[in-house]
């Protein structure tokens, strides 16, 4: 018998000769351990095989692809291209998300609201953080500290008061000029001034014509008295 095959036994008589036959099963085959006989790649199955021990059969069986193994956009098995790699991302990793936040807050400030040496320093800071923007070889440290010197000097903005104000004038062409000096001056001068005026120094010149008329009226008596004196004097005579 063989692997695939059945075989024969005959047993003869030791009398007549006669024959007798039966048959013997196949044996089946005897493979050994499966041995690589055409790699896989990564694209592509390969094969094992394995091969009988008795008859020098052979049985194969199927290696899966192994598929790619991407680093930096390219298998290092095949040397194939990575078609998701994204060569930007990978030229550019600083993340300049917070930069950008800020950089967008600082345009969004109008200068005339702040003092000039206070947005001076920001538009500065403005520019150096727009060149680390714009920078795809900028490092994350450099990215970082134009973010957070840009968003010093926006805590640091000073907004212009009132005192700082240039003043005008007043005069037909601005009302509202106008308007402020009547509201300030002339009540100034009407509450002010007229009041002094007349809390101080018309109680004093009251004060003083009644003081006069009294020495008036003083003197007209006394000259009444001395009249009537002399006319006496001269009666008596």
């Amino acid at each position: 018998a063989t692997c695939t095959e059945a075989g024969v036994e005959t047993s003869t008589c030791t009398k007549c000769g006669d024959t007798k036959t039966q048959e013997i099963a196949a044996t089946g085959h005897v493979y050994g351990d499966y041995v690589v006989t055409e790699p896989a790649t990564c694209t592509e199955a390969g094969v094992e095989t394995s091969t009988c021990a008795k008859c020098g059969d052979t049985e194969t069986r199927e290696i899966a692809a192994t598929g790619h193994e991407y680093v930096d956009g390219k298998c290092v098995i095949c040397g194939a291209a990575d078609p998701d790699y994204n060569q930007t991302a990978q030229d550019d990793p600083t993340d300049k998300t917070d930069l950008n936040k800020v950089i967008t807050e600082a345009k969004a400030l109008k200068k005339a609201d702040y003092t000039a040496e206070s947005w001076s320093k920001l538009e500065t800071a403005l520019s150096e953080a727009e060149k680390a923007a714009s920078d795809d070889a900028a490092a994350q440290e450099q990215v970082s500290a134009a973010a957070n010197a840009l968003r010093d000097a926006i805590a640091n903005l000073k907004e212009v008061s009132e005192t700082d104000a240039p003043s005008v004038s007043p005069s037909p062409s601005n009302p509202d000029n106008s308007q402020q000096t009547g509201d300030d001056n002339s009540p100034q001068t009407g509450d002010n001034n007229s009041q002094q005026t007349g809390d101080d120094n018309s109680p004093q010149t009251d004060d003083d014509s009644s003081l006069a008329l009294w020495i008036a009226l003083l003197l007209v008596s006394c000259a009444v008295v001395c009249t009537v004196a002399i006319g006496r004097k001269k009666y008596n005579r």
